[in-house]
């Protein structure tokens, strides 16, 4: 990128968050982790969901965008958890599912990720993929997305600044080769400006329009999905404009 391209992305970018007063958003943002693992465990008692949480082994945590949700003091009809267990997710999944009469799927039978779908709440879980559980929150997409709580001991787990982040409305990722693993993640980021209005890393908007190519290999239901997630925001139309600013489908 020539330095009057990079300039002319850093004012879009700049403009759009002056213009939408993002610092404003957040009003009812969780801060501090007691009161973050406090409204976790409120909903975990609510939905009552500590007799499943029973089947699941040692070492197994919470993450994404429920946890997000959460800080963010933000409530869904049906929450979507994400569950990481240490291994055996698919033979754990099927358990839980047969055990409380749970809609079994097959997400990904390769990387061992199951949905459990119950009427009021829907459970996704996978295998821990890297090493430790800092390498996998450091792997995960966005540092939004990288908060954990810890299901042995109720605490939250932050290896990536996501927290701070999520106060600044802030969208970064960790390590942005991570929007490789799976290119849809760049299409995602746009999604999360659609959806909270966060200001977008713009080396991360630099890092996208170089690597954009890679959206040729993700198939086309899961991009006109990320498409349909991004309408439904509240800045949709803000969004489109930033998107076709980028050229991202060129």
């Amino acid at each position: 990128l020539d330095s009057k391209k990079v300039f002319t992305i850093s004012l879009i970018v700049r403009l759009y968050s002056m213009q939408m007063n993002i610092n404003n958003k957040n009003k009812g943002l969780l801060t501090d982790h007691t009161s973050i693992a406090y409204a976790i465990q409120s909903s975990i008692n609510y939905f009552d969901w500590g007799p499943i949480f029973s089947e699941l082994p040692r070492e197994s945590i919470l993450v994404g965008g429920f946890i997000r949700d959460k800080i963010l003091g933000k409530s869904v009809d049906v929450p979507d958890v994400d569950i990481v267990v240490p291994h055996n997710s698919l033979s754990i999944a099927t358990k839980i599912a047969k055990k409380f009469n749970g809609k079994l799927i097959i997400i990904d039978k390769k990387r061992d990720i199951a949905r459990i779908i119950f009427k009021e709440f829907i459970f996704d879980i996978a295998p821990k993929i890297k090493g430790s559980l800092s390498n996998d929150l450091q792997s995960r997409d966005f540092t939004i997305n990288s908060i954990a709580f810890k299901l042995d001991s109720c605490t939250i787990f932050d290896p990536c600044g996501g927290l701070n982040d999520l106060k600044n409305s802030y969208l970064t990722s960790f390590n942005y080769d991570n929007l490789l693993l799976d290119p849809l993640r760049m299409l995602r980021c746009f999604r999360f400006f659609a959806l909270l209005n966060f200001h977008i890393d713009e080396k991360l908007i630099q890092f996208i329009i170089r690597n954009k190519n890679y959206l040729q290999n993700v198939s086309c239901e899961r991009i006109n999905y990320e498409i349909r997630q991004i309408i439904r925001g509240n800045y949709a139309l803000e969004t489109v404009v930033l998107i076709n600013s980028l050229r991202l489908f060129d």
